[in-house]
């Protein structure tokens, strides 16, 4: 047990939320503490040997082929094209684009997935989402598109 160990409230659930992530048990987690010095924060500084958090990124991996073009004039069809065509393009500039929440962005995505092949890579650090077309698909809208501007 240790119960002696006084450790700033702010600090702890930072450190806490990594041990979550890169500690197995919390024998490994209570000996990083006590090594990295926690007490250090009287001082106010953080030690250097505190682990950070890892952010997740994940993604869709894209169909072989395109299963079925893209409507561009539907929403999903807009919020692909803003991937594909924007400079920098962000969940964050998505929602506000759209006036969508976060889970809708990532529903649209996941329906270009399973519904039209279309596979992405989500970087956390960023907040940005690269466009994986199937098998370098030239035309993603293809004939959907073109049936509806005639």
């Amino acid at each position: 047990m240790h119960g002696n160990i006084v450790i700033a409230p702010s600090l702890f659930s930072r450190v806490a939320m990594a041990a979550r992530a890169n500690f197995e048990s919390c024998e490994a987690f209570l000996a990083t503490v006590i090594e990295a010095g926690l007490n250090s924060h009287r001082a106010g500084t953080v030690p250097d040997r505190v682990p950070t958090v890892r952010r997740r990124d994940g993604g869709k991996a894209p169909a072989k082929t395109l299963l079925r073009p893209v409507n561009a004039s539907t929403k999903r069809g807009r919020v692909l094209s803003y991937f594909l065509h924007a400079t920098g393009a962000t969940v964050r500039g998505a929602m506000a684009e759209f006036d969508l929440s976060r889970p809708a962005v990532f529903a649209h995505w996941t329906t270009l997935n399973l519904v039209h092949g279309v596979g992405y890579a989500f970087d956390a650090a960023s907040d940005a989402i690269l466009v994986r077309l199937p098998c370098d698909e030239a035309d993603v809208f293809g004939v959907a598109s073109q049936n509806i501007a005639a």
